[in-house]
């Protein structure tokens, strides 16, 4: 099937041809499953076909103004361990989970790097952060909200730092 051809189809039509070219796919694959499939290359134009109406049916969609794909945002919660880099911070992230056998609770943490464009966020700081494009080589996160602020501020061991 060619797009020229799948372009005629109006929205209705083009939801039930790809029913229909789905439903095909899954009896050729049962075909081959059980070996009563002669031409196995007859699958590999049916995912195409598939993969043309779905394609038709996204510009649809958009034509018609819905959305066709939407972000999902994951947000972490987590404590700044440094924030010795410039931009850059980095937030432990610690979890709980319970043991498959005896249901012991396991408690791990895990580091990200974390995009920090305004140095804003300080160490021992609880911050929420969000995933993003890659930054950097490590850096897939940036911050979103700093929840807590850690306002100690750092004793001097040194004598002449006190006058």
């Amino acid at each position: 099937m060619d797009m020229a051809d799948i372009r005629k189809f109006n929205l209705e039509e083009l939801l039930s041809k790809l029913k229909e070219t789905r439903r095909d796919h899954m009896d050729l694959r049962f075909k081959k499953a059980s070996m009563q499939l002669s031409d196995t290359t007859e699958i590999k134009k049916i995912k195409k076909d598939i993969a043309r109406l779905e394609t038709r049916l996204t510009e649809l969609r958009f034509l018609k103004g819905e959305k066709t794909m939407t972000k999902i945002e994951r947000i972490l919660e987590g404590k700044v361990v440094s924030d010795k880099a410039d931009k850059t911070i980095v937030v432990s992230i610690s979890t709980r989970s319970k043991t498959r056998y005896k249901g012991k609770t396991i408690k791990r943490s895990q580091k990200y790097l974390v995009h920090d464009p305004d140095n804003s966020a300080k160490e021992g700081d609880n911050v929420q952060i969000t995933s993003s494009r890659p930054i950097s080589k490590m850096k897939r996160w940036r911050l979103f909200k700093i929840q807590e602020n850690n306002d100690n501020i750092p004793v001097s061991l040194n004598k002449d730092d006190s006058k």
